[in-house]
């Protein structure tokens, strides 16, 4: 199992009892070796500071003690749920339609990106160790009730997929799932250039490798703890010379002083290293008012903290519906959740400039938008793609599974 240089280990490990003795279980501790492990009987309902308090502490923690002990732990569990949809809402339209979140993993991402949302104080990495014992039962399942070609994520937020690879080789084995499993596809999703899994072996059909890049200035100041730009895009190029699809996501676009020239040099170098088979943009979004400002107060480093402050004072209720005020429902209104953004017209802007740029240098590369009102789309010049017969709103469909009445995405 490869095992990148200054690749994170767990010190503690917690074990339900009922995986106690599970093959998962003692591959994955044989990869921890000097970790105190602690077997313990789990509840669903307890929260991950009830847990460390009650099987590990020792003695009293501040909130600071807890969280840097829940960032060197890690649990692991078993459960049947492996399988969420990606977006939530009733309203058809706004959803990802086949992509569905492959769930072994949760909160094991290592990263500390300052734009997120999700900065749990005390957020314990946790494994499903009986993960691949339900994966066949759920693919035969989804195999009987559509005929659509599915792609997979894998595996959510809150989680890069390769962070902790050389602990458990769950990409290497749902790589090979996805070999035999030809009506499905799955899509690894990272911010880090470990993909070793993958050049080791490239995958001979059904996996996707999605890297989410951004401008240099901000991977350097606020996507702490994750491979530079130019390492992430030097792994996608190697990994398309192996013949592994790659897809981009330039993801949230943000609103800096120079944004337009920084990610135009994005986009060429972009182009240096790999030709995508499709890019995806979006740009900062949250649930409310709240959320937002949590975001910054929660931001651990004075330099993004600021960056991030002056992000916030640009963004407001800009697009449709909200989880206090619903919207109507229908065609022309898509997204129930996270209406806090930059207004319409920045939005459009950043957009434009990204889209303008790279069909300048290559006008072949398809480029969708991700949680984006059809107007936002006319104002870009893209023709949204959303419907029940595609894979998502973005635009993207595997390209194997493309048919020649599909139409282009762009005008």
């Amino acid at each position: 199992m490869p095992n990148p240089r200054g690749a994170w280990t767990p010190s503690t490990i917690i074990i339900d009892e009922s995986i106690a003795e599970h093959a998962t279980t003692h591959e994955i501790c044989s990869r921890c070796a000097g970790a105190t492990t602690y077997l313990s009987r789990l509840s669903s309902t307890e929260s991950d500071e009830d847990l460390l308090r009650r099987v590990v502490c020792a003695v009293p923690m501040d909130q600071g003690a807890l969280s840097r002990l829940a960032r060197s732990t890690l649990l692991l569990y078993s459960s049947g749920d492996i399988c969420h949809q990606m977006a939530a809402g009733s309203v058809a339209s706004r959803r990802c339609f086949n992509f569905l979140k492959l769930t072994p993993y949760a909160g094991v991402c290592r990263a500390e990106c300052s734009y997120c949302w999700f900065k749990d104080p005390v957020l314990i990495p946790k494994i499903n160790v009986t993960f691949f014992d339900h994966l066949p039962v759920l693919l035969r399942r989804f195999s009987r009730e559509t005929n659509l070609p599915m792609v997979f994520t894998f595996t959510h937020y809150k989680t890069d997929c390769f962070s902790i690879e050389h602990l458990t080789g769950f990409v290497h084995r749902l790589v090979e799932v996805f070999e035999r499993e030809t009506q499905f596809h799955v899509q690894f999703l990272t911010k880090l250039d470990n993909v070793d899994a993958l050049l080791l072996r490239p995958p001979t059909r059904g996996s996707i490798v999605c890297f989410s890049v951004n401008a240099v200035s901000v991977a350097r100041d606020i996507e702490l703890g994750t491979s530079s730009v130019e390492q992430r895009l030097q792994a996608a190029g190697n990994l398309a010379k192996c013949g592994v699809p790659v897809l981009l996501r330039i993801d949230p676009l943000l609103a800096f002083g120079g944004w337009e020239e920084q990610y135009r040099e994005l986009v060429g170098l972009i182009l240096q290293h790999v030709t995508p088979l499709h890019i995806t943009l979006g740009t900062p979004r949250y649930q409310d008012d709240d959320e937002l400002a949590r975001m910054v107060s929660t931001t651990r480093s004075n330099k993004a903290a600021q960056i991030m402050k002056k992000q916030a004072a640009l963004m407001g209720h800009h697009k449709p519906g909200s989880p206090e005020r619903p919207g109507p429902t229908g065609f022309q209104y898509y997204f129930k959740n996270m209406p806090i953004s930059y207004p319409r017209g920045l939005r459009a802007a950043l957009y434009r400039n990204v889209i303008e740029h790279c069909w300048k240098l290559d006008p072949s590369i398809p480029i969708g938008l991700c949680e984006e009102p059809v107007d936002v789309w006319d104002d870009c010049g893209l023709s949204w793609c959303g419907d029940s017969t595609r894979d998502c709103s973005c635009g993207f469909v595997p390209q194997n599974a493309r048919s020649s009445e599909d139409e282009s995405i762009r005008k």
